[in-house]
């Protein structure tokens, strides 16, 4: 489903498949798997990142994200030092941190802990933790809630503040439309996990023509988390972050006047 999402926006992307699973061992936490699993994939993308230009693959680099932490029991309890949804130095956060700092695009999907329709994985045993946790509420990346084809935020889509960042999500975009049909024929593709990935194509897309030249600030990641903030279409004409729906709904209107930012 999100490969399928993603090429909707970029058709000629390379796609990179990392598989990121859950640990099957008793003991730990919920996240071990995932988060050593994303470790060892997000180190291998650094090195490729950091190679010379001339060395690498692809000239950009865009990483989806359809996954996160659905509850703070998942983790270890406060204090201890492997504990990830609400530490900054945990070191799935910190190479996270390394490779966008290399020039990697790096989009997170929300969560589906919203309050009116939940995942049942979200199991709200601290009501007062932020929902947007972990790698999922860092500053160095775009965290993305969904949109239903009406512009409606979906039940599910998680509120802010994030636990790292408070101003998360960035934004929403579409979820919730007919895609890949890959539940089943005439299921809708659902979830944020949808909408991080419609995200993840329109950079794709944006980068063929902007790529990101090492060391060129103007087209930096940040530069392009911000302008991309900055060009969202305000719900409700309220130009300023809410908790629901971030900056506003990611708005593709203005790339046509790209060339003059980047």
């Amino acid at each position: 489903m999100t490969a399928y999402d993603a090429l909707l926006l970029a058709p000629q992307a390379i796609l990179l498949d990392h598989a990121v699973l859950q640990s099957t061992r008793v003991g730990g936490s919920r996240m071990d798997g995932l988060l050593s699993d994303a470790v060892q994939s997000y180190s291998q993308l650094a090195a490729l990142m950091e190679l010379p230009s001339d060395e690498r693959m692809f000239h950009s680099l865009v990483v989806n994200n359809s996954w996160g932490i659905h509850d703070p029991s998942w983790d270890f309890p406060r204090g201890n030092m492997g504990r990830y949804c609400d530490n900054k130095t945990h070191p799935f956060n910190l190479i996270v941190q390394r490779l966008e700092r290399a020039g990697a695009d790096i989009v997170f999907a929300a969560g589906n802990c919203g309050p009116i329709c939940p995942d049942p994985l979200c199991q709200s045993t601290d009501p007062n933790f932020p929902v947007i946790s972990g790698a999922n509420s860092l500053s160095q990346v775009l965290s993305v809630g969904g949109i239903d084809t009406t512009y409606r935020l979906t039940g599910y889509s998680s509120h802010g503040p994030g636990a790292l960042h408070y101003n998360k999500p960035d934004l929403v975009t579409f979820t919730h439309f007919l895609g890949s049909e890959a539940f089943g024929q005439g299921t809708p593709d659902s979830g944020t996990s949808a909408a991080c990935s419609i995200a993840v194509g329109t950079i794709a897309a944006l980068r063929s023509r902007y790529p990101y030249p090492s060391g060129n600030v103007v087209r930096s990641p940040y530069s392009i988390r911000n302008w991309l903030r900055k060009w969202t279409k305000p719900h409700n004409n309220h130009s300023n972050w809410s908790p629901e729906y971030g900056y506003g709904y990611l708005d593709t209107s203005d790339f046509v006047n790209a060339h003059k930012v980047f």
